[in-house]
């Protein structure tokens, strides 16, 4: 077998069925720096980031490891076949949803869990060399080792993704990471973070960290901040944190002092009932805008996450998330209706009360809901409306969150690099809520001829009767 690997980082479709180039914010082009770092240096590798490249589907590597797109899965099943087609050894992972693996795992030779290592990586290769492989590796979620970013040498990516931990300490219940992680997290020692902010900071791009939640632990994070600061890095970075951090003036400052300029919160809804459903009882919606408030106060523009289609949803839930939008000014919305995730909490919930509409994997893959995120249909049967209803107010919502005006207003900073970047993710947003569009008015243009096609079939056969 000759020691070569591909390394394919798939992309996924939108709504309306085109495939996306260009790096969005909301990625895995992290998984691309990690396995690149694992591979020996005695196998030769190439490299494919489709977000910006073409599948070389004629490679001559006899291996080809896939990461997880996300949860779109479709696309990078059709690829898998084309490579078994043409004979290749084909590892897939960096998954964290139940129906990833299961759909994966019929077409892959081996499928890995956990993060790769250099030593796990190299174990598995010579292994699948020598005809010893086993079907399925496990490995811990550590990913204490320098990242290569040299892999995004020559492409325009908007926005570098780091990490500084993987995991989270939170059980929220639409989340896949519980089943993952089950409320644990690992930390990276700050020199390596500090080290990839360095390696990084030549692309002169803000810089996205990618964890799950990056006040996991306070005094970590602390300490992250003044290494950054301390550093004298030149960087502007952004990450995901819970909505509690405002509460914490001294991390706030030191936030403000490593040169954040953005923080991004699942506050997911304003119904205080929705919470037990959530799992998110720990957080009270009725402190949302003060915190909000507290944040931008404190010099860091805060952006939200927004979840619709849950229990205690009523129309007039979509015009509170409106209004509090315009209020607080977040800097970056995202609007989702809720997507049932394999393995996750309310999936489970959702199955054990009837109310999925699209259950077993064939139609997950036919019908591609949760597959082209962010979503707009509601693939289950909300509680307090219909599925119409929430698609349709949820549509509405985004027409008025992404008018231009209203973007250009919330992006307006007193820098003009932040400003550019603000406007980049609410641009980006706002392009996905128009593939949405499409999207949504092809399925019921195709519902529309179903309907007409079985009335004619009708009609055939009450005239030939």
């Amino acid at each position: 077998m000759k020691k070569s690997v591909y390394l394919l980082q798939p992309t996924y479709r939108k709504m309306d069925g085109t495939l996306v180039k260009g790096l969005p914010i909301f990625n895995y082009a992290i998984n691309m720096p990690i396995i690149s770092a694992c591979i020996p240096n005695d196998w030769e590798k190439e490299i494919c980031i489709e977000y910006f490249d073409e599948v070389n589907l004629e490679t001559d590597a006899s291996v080809v490891i896939m990461m997880s797109p996300g949860y779109d899965l479709a696309h990078a099943v059709t690829l898998a076949q084309e490579f078994k087609r043409r004979g290749k050894f084909i590892i897939f992972g960096s998954h964290t949803d139940e129906l990833s693996d299961r759909l994966m795992r019929e077409i892959c030779d081996v499928v890995y869990y956990g993060y790769p290592q250099p030593t796990t990586i190299a174990e598995l290769l010579n292994d699948i060399r020598i005809g010893l492989f086993q079907p399925e590796y496990r490995w811990k979620f550590g990913i204490d080792f320098a990242f290569d970013y040299s892999v995004f040498n020559n492409h325009d990516i908007p926005f570098i993704p780091v990490m500084a931990s993987t995991g989270c300490k939170n059980d929220c219940s639409y989340c896949c990471y519980p089943p993952v992680f089950g409320g644990r997290y690992r930390l990276r020692h700050i020199e390596r973070v500090i080290d990839d902010l360095r390696a990084v900071q030549k692309f002169n791009k803000p810089i996205s960290f990618l964890d799950g939640n990056l006040f996991n632990n306070r005094e970590y994070l602390l300490r992250l901040c003044n290494a950054i600061a301390d550093s004298k890095l030149k960087i502007r970075w952004g990450g995901q944190a819970t909505i509690d951090i405002a509460e914490d003036g001294e991390i706030l400052s030191a936030l403000k002092k490593a040169r954040c300029r953005l923080l991004l919160f699942g506050l997911e809804t304003l119904e205080p009932e929705n919470s037990a459903q959530l799992h998110k009882e720990m957080y009270p919606v009725q402190k949302f805008e003060s915190q909000i408030n507290k944040i931008q106060q404190a010099g860091i523009r805060a952006g939200a996450y927004f979840i619709f289609g849950l229990d205690s949803d009523t129309k007039n839930t979509f015009n509170k998330v409106r209004d509090f939008i315009h209020r607080t000014n977040v800097a970056v919305p995202y609007l989702h209706v809720l997507v049932p995730i394999a393995g996750t909490a309310i999936y489970h919930q959702l199955r054990n009360e009837g109310r999925l509409l699209a259950e077993n994997f064939e139609d997950y893959l036919q019908q591609n809901p949760e597959f082209s995120v962010p979503c707009s249909f509601a693939y289950f049967r909300p509680k307090s409306m219909t599925a119409l209803e929430v698609e349709e107010e949820y549509l509405r919502l985004n027409s008025h969150v992404y008018r231009l005006d209203r973007i250009i207003a919330r992006s307006i900073s007193v820098s003009i690099r932040d400003m550019w970047a603000f406007l980049q993710l609410n641009l980006e947003a706002r392009s996905k809520y128009k593939a949405m569009v499409r999207g949504y008015q092809l399925r019921k243009s195709r519902h529309h001829q179903s309907a007409k096609n079985e009335s004619a079939k009708n009609e055939i056969a009450t005239t030939t009767a």
